[in-house]
C-alpha cells in the first residue's frame, strides 16, 4: 500500500513514522538499505545505510487505511533496539535482535513463506508495480502525484507505468 522500494523499507525507522489519527499515518523516506556484496564495508558490516534509489526518492508519503495503521502501530510498540551507523543512531523496524537492518535476502525469504502460505505467487517488486498501475489508470490520481508518491520523476512513471490507451493525448 505505500508503494517503497524494499531497500526503503528496510531503512524506515521508528522516527520515519507519524500516526496522525486512527486510520492516518505519514511517512517520510530519506534513506535505503543496501547489501554488500561479496565483501563487507568499512565499518566491517554486510549492508550499507545510503540515500535513496534517485533524487526524487526522498518523499512523505500519506497512508489513509486502518489496517496498514494498525500494524505499523503494533510494530512501533516493539522494544527497538538503537544502533550507531557513521556516528548517528538508528532504530530501524524492521531489524534483527540486534537492532540491524534485516537483509533483503532474509525479507524475501519470510515474504516468500507468507506468500506459500496464501497460495499466492506475486513478488515483492510486483506489489509496487501494481500499485503504480493501479495508480496510473485512476482518472482521480494526477500522473504527477503518482509518480511522487513512487519516488519517481514523472518521464520515469510515464514510461513504465502509464500505457497508450490511458494516455489523454487532447490539447
Amino acid at each position: 500500500r505505500t508503494g517503497m522500494r524494499c531497500s526503503e523499507l528496510l531503512g524506515l525507522c521508528r522516527e520515519d513514522i507519524s500516526i496522525t489519527k486512527a486510520d492516518e499515518m505519514t511517512i517520510s523516506i530519506t534513506r535505503s538499505v543496501h547489501t554488500v556484496k561479496k565483501k563487507k564495508n568499512v565499518e566491517g558490516l554486510t549492508w550499507i545505510i545510503g540515500p535513496t534509489k534517485s533524487e526524487n526518492g526522498n518523499r512523505t508519503i500519506f497512508i489513509k487505511d486502518n489496517d496498514c495503521v494498525t500494524q505499523m502501530r503494533y510494530l512501533l510498540t516493539l522494544d527497538i533496539v538503537p544502533i550507531m551507523y557513521d556516528e548517528q543512531e538508528y532504530h530501524f523496524i524492521f531489524r534483527t535482535n540486534t537492532g540491524r537492518p534485516i537483509s533483503k535476502s532474509n525479507f524475501t525469504r519470510s515474504f516468500v513463506k507468507i506468500r506459500k502460505k496464501t497460495d499466492s505467487d506475486i513478488k515483492i517488486h510486483e506489489i509496487r508495480h501494481s500499485i503504480a498501475t493501479l495508480m496510473a489508470s485512476n482518472p482521480t490520481i494526477s500522473y504527477n502525484n503518482a509518480a511522487a508518491f513512487l519516488g519517481h520523476s514523472l518521464n520515469v512513471f510515464m514510461k513504465y507505468y502509464v500505457h497508450p490507451s490511458e494516455r489523454n493525448f487532447s490539447s
